[in-house]
């Protein structure tokens, strides 16, 4: 049996009921008052032929007879792409609403929406962590400026944990997973960026609450961009963030201009791919390292190509002769390093890692090196030099553009022009091919490890 509604569609798109009350067709059914978005088909649709295949978490389905054709409307929060082909429609009928979920009180306005995702968990002093997939309610209520996006696709990064601790962002339950790219559901009452049906792409805060792995997440509007048609959603999500990082490296702190020389450390990376494509596009030469075998040959065959890829995997070229050989002697103009050895004697796993008197001496007068190394550490005759060259050295983290409101401009600018950059071909993400989400738990012990070399994006 259906319960049978009474609304009326305003000229945005959002029902509204004009009529609180509701016949109920069996004592099954109870009392409800849905917001209804309403959409009409672009084909036609004959009697029970509307079909869905997936979850409809807590959601319902809402159609209407017109003559021979049907008119479909959706309570918002239904996780369908099917809605994305369907346009609004501003008349007034009688709607039939047929419940799909055993739990009707998901996913209603004004009340919590359980989902699944992805978070972490610290082992205690060891440092060591530990992923899996877990239930969590998503608040009901929008806040004034913030957006509803239905994730479609949510790339996977290191979790830095040190930071978070720092920050005292450190909780029991960490969420995981960033970087989302999806369709805009609902927006709070003084969002003037998107409207629903908006396809956007975003970085989560530092301290959000929900993972970018569930099917719905909060986010404030200074954090989303339009995402391109050209762009899909996964390389949206796994282009974002390392695309901010790279424009943060060689554009805020390098301030680099055509004719420059970039020395990349690690240049195989999805950020040293991003990056490289990157500096060719403003004419700076590009020297990269590898750090493996594997990565060499990935370097050499890059198009546009790479100036010098310089080996850094078996220790028998020397880093600084190659750089000022290239060079002419005069040193880079910029270093963008991935980490380096601060001592002779350091663990095997850093040993691939240049030492932080070679950076010095590449590098060329008023140079800047653009460091990752967090516990970096300079004796009195690494900063003479640094001096007598009029040297700069600047600390990579991408993640301050969210520490201080007269940054957002300039963090929209940024995240707007990689997407716009991912749309005409200028940036190519190196990408692992799609993940599911029951494979997310795994597929983040690897990302955490270290273990994978492109970008690994979770598919919605």
């Amino acid at each position: 049996m259906a319960t049978r509604v009474s609304a009326l569609a305003g000229a945005d798109g959002i029902g509204r009921h004009t009529s609180s009350s509701i016949t109920e067709g069996t004592s099954k059914h109870a009392r409800s008052s849905f917001l209804l978005k309403k959409e009409k088909c672009k084909r036609k649709i004959k009697g029970n032929d509307l079909q869905f295949q997936g979850r409809l978490s807590g959601s319902a389905v809402i159609r209407t007879k017109r003559g021979s054709q049907v008119h479909v409307l959706r309570v918002l929060y239904c996780s369908q792409s099917l809605w994305r082909s369907l346009l609004r429609c501003s008349e007034v009928g009688t709607f039939y609403c047929h419940y799909r979920s055993a739990d009707r009180g998901k996913g209603r306005p004004g009340s919590a929406h359980s989902m699944k995702g992805l978070y972490c968990k610290s082992s205690g002093s060891s440092g060591d962590v530990r992923f899996f997939i877990q239930e969590t309610d998503l608040p009901g209520t929008l806040g004034n400026h913030q957006v509803k996006v239905q994730v479609k696709a949510c790339a996977l990064s290191p979790l830095d944990t040190k930071l978070l601790e720092d920050l005292q962002l450190q909780r029991d339950l960490v969420p995981v997973g960033r970087e989302i790219a999806g369709i805009v559901l609902q927006v709070g009452p003084k969002v003037t960026f998107f409207q629903p049906d908006d396809e956007v792409v975003g970085i989560l805060p530092l301290d959000a609450e929900v993972s970018g792995l569930c099917d719905v997440a909060l986010i404030h509007e200074h954090r989303l961009v339009q995402k391109p048609e050209k762009v899909s959603w996964v390389e949206a999500a796994g282009s974002i963030q390392d695309g901010v990082r790279a424009y943060t490296a060689l554009h805020t702190l390098a301030r680099m201009a055509a004719g420059h020389t970039l020395l990349l450390l690690d240049g195989a990376s999805p950020f040293g791919v991003l990056a490289i494509q990157l500096a060719h596009y403003h004419g700076v030469k590009v020297l990269a390292c590898a750090l493996s075998h594997e990565d060499q040959l990935f370097l050499e065959q890059l198009r546009p190509h790479v100036a010098r890829v310089i080996s850094e995997s078996d220790g028998k070229v020397d880093l600084v002769e190659s750089c000022l050989e290239e060079t002419g002697g005069l040193g880079v103009d910029i270093v963008v390093d991935c980490g380096v050895r601060l001592y002779d004697e350091e663990p095997n796993y850093r040993r691939p890692l240049p030492h932080k008197h070679d950076l010095i001496t590449l590098l060329g007068v008023g140079g800047h090196w653009i460091t990752s190394e967090d516990n970096l550490q300079l004796d009195p005759p690494d900063s003479r030099s640094l001096f007598l060259k009029g040297a700069s050295l600047s600390f990579l983290n991408e993640e301050v553009w969210g520490a201080s409101r007269a940054c957002q401009g300039r963090y929209l600018h940024i995240m707007k022009d990689v997407v716009e950059k991912l749309s005409s071909g200028t940036l190519r993400p190196q990408l692992e091919d799609p993940v599911p989400f029951q494979k997310a738990t795994v597929s983040m012990e690897m990302v955490q490890q270290k273990k994978v070399r492109k970008k690994v994006v979770i598919q919605l």
